[in-house]
Order: C-alpha cells, then sequence, then structure tokens
C-alpha cells in the first residue's frame, strides 16, 4: 500500500517536471535528470565497455531528450522514453565505434564491467548475464533489474512482445539450467 503511494506521488512529481520542461523549462529537466541519471548511469554500465562511454552515451541521452522533450507522447512513461533513448543511442555509439555487433559475447561486453567482487550474488548474476544472448541481457536487466514490464520492453527495443517474452522465456530456462535449480 505505501509504495502504491510512493510511486503515485513519484509519478506525479515526474509529470509536473515533464509538463515544464516540455514548456522550456530548464530547470525542471535538470530536476528530470537528477531523478533518472543515476539509475541510467547504472544500466548503461552493464552494456558499455568503460565508464567514459557510459558516460558518453549517458550524456548524448540527455541531450537528445531534451532536443525531443516536446515530442514526447504520452503513451509511455517518461522513463520507458528515456531508457528507450539511451538503447538506441548506446546502439548508436557501439556501430560508429565498431566496438558492438551481434556477434560478440555478452562475457566480452560484462569484461570491462567492475563489480564487487565480495557480493557473490551480484557476482552469480553477472555471470548469469555473460551466458545469455545479448538481446536475452538487455531484456532480463530491463524487467529484472529496472523494473520495466514486458510491454514496456517491446516498445523501448522496438521488438514484438512475443519476442520479448520468448527471450525472457529462453532467459529463464537458462537460468535454471545456470543455478541448477530442481523443482524437489
Amino acid at each position: 500500500m505505501i509504495f502504491s503511494i510512493i510511486n503515485k506521488n513519484i509519478n506525479n512529481q515526474n509529470s509536473a517536471l515533464i509538463v515544464q520542461a516540455q514548456k522550456g523549462s530548464h530547470f525542471a529537466f535538470s530536476q528530470l535528470v537528477t531523478l533518472h541519471s543515476p539509475a541510467l548511469r547504472l544500466f548503461l554500465r552493464r552494456f558499455c565497455k568503460s565508464p567514459e562511454i557510459c558516460e558518453d552515451v549517458a550524456q548524448e541521452t540527455f541531450l537528445k531528450a531534451w532536443k525531443n522533450l516536446k515530442q514526447m507522447r504520452g503513451d509511455s512513461g517518461f522513463k520507458t522514453w528515456l531508457y528507450s533513448i539511451a538503447i538506441n543511442e548506446m546502439k548508436q555509439h557501439h556501430r560508429k565505434n565498431n566496438k558492438f555487433n551481434s556477434e560478440v559475447s555478452n562475457s566480452e561486453i560484462f569484461e570491462s564491467y567492475s563489480i564487487n567482487e565480495a557480493l557473490d550474488e551480484k557476482l552469480d548474476i553477472e555471470k548469469l548475464l555473460a551466458h545469455l544472448s545479448n538481446d536475452e541481457a538487455m531484456i532480463v536487466t530491463l524487467n529484472y533489474g529496472e523494473g520495466f514490464s514486458h510491454s514496456q520492453i517491446s516498445q523501448m527495443l522496438n521488438m514484438p512482445l512475443g519476442t520479448v517474452k520468448s527471450h525472457a522465456l529462453r532467459a529463464r530456462e537458462k537460468a535454471v539450467k545456470f543455478f541448477n535449480i530442481t523443482d524437489d
């Protein structure tokens, strides 16, 4: 109950800031950046080879968001829209720099991602993500790590909902095998 009240307040705050930012308020947009920047950067770090690339992609994401804020449709939330931009910017950056193609393994992508070795659970998750395909890892991260629904992920990745669900199911099956989970 309390979380739904908190989420409603956050959504109302986002909505008010979005309206003000769409009218040209730099302050309102800076507040949106402040609210969403930490989670977005954490998300990007999972898929960028270096902190510098992550920062470049984050900056480009916020610049593009500012430039296109007036065109934001109300059919998806600000966070979903922002992450869509970030994903596209990340893919564009990798294409431009020839550092990413669909044949690159996730273990190479995650190789430079620094993790705290003391946290075994986090290490296990990172190892699991390294064993997933790029699409599966992205969907798992967006769904479980960021809390997006399958339909939101479908919008963000411009991928049919059924395909998103198939990737999520395959990732789940791989996780069951990876962690040796049985139905005992």
